[in-house]
């Protein structure tokens, strides 16, 4: 299906750190109009570290919005220009102290698209090493290394919650890389 609407009107409602709220007036196919609220988000990755042996590393990490620590993959927003592969490595340095000496694409997903248009570039990590960068200082967050079992576990009893991690790593599992 091609996209059959056309942006009539868009007013910025609110910009902020990671995003933009827009208002926007569309027109329809069939020639009626509408309205839709947007997320604008410059995109992010996410990364599935792999020890070997059928360990991976995450994270523990409060998340503001929902007042909770989730355990999920480390995954950051893209800086302006950045390419998602070095988003990704610097992610890694940043929220688990490694670097990876091999970095493989397993492509992308939209986590929201009904209002929202960032994209989540997927990273399978290996070849893993110590890095010498300290870990972000804003975040609140603590590496985790977990067997495959455990994260399957976790995702069955419902005590994993985080969407772009199951999806990155079902994504793993279904290509045989894990």
């Amino acid at each position: 299906m091609k996209n059959k609407v056309k942006k009539l009107e868009s007013k910025i409602i609110h910009t902020g750190k990671m995003m933009s709220l827009h208002h926007d007036k569309i027109e329809l196919p069939d020639g009626q109009t509408a309205t839709r609220d947007v997320i604008s988000h410059p995109g992010a990755t996410v990364i599935l570290p792999y020890l070997g042996d059928g360990k991976m590393i995450l994270t523990r990490q409060y998340r503001y919005p929902i007042n909770e620590t989730i355990l999920e993959f480390p995954a950051g927003c893209l800086e302006a220009n950045e390419q998602p592969e070095l988003c990704a490595q610097r992610e890694l340095q940043e929220e688990i102290s490694y670097k990876a000496g091999t970095l493989k694409s397993l492509g992308y997903i939209y986590p929201s698209p009904g209002f929202c248009d960032e994209i989540q570039h997927f990273f399978f990590a290996t070849d893993l090493e110590k890095s010498a960068l300290p870990m972000d200082a804003d975040e609140i967050l603590e590496p985790v290394v977990i067997s495959i079992s455990e994260f399957e576990n976790k995702m069955l009893d419902g005590s994993f919650v985080d969407g772009k991690s199951m999806a990155i790593f079902l994504k793993a599992r279904m290509l045989g890389v894990i």
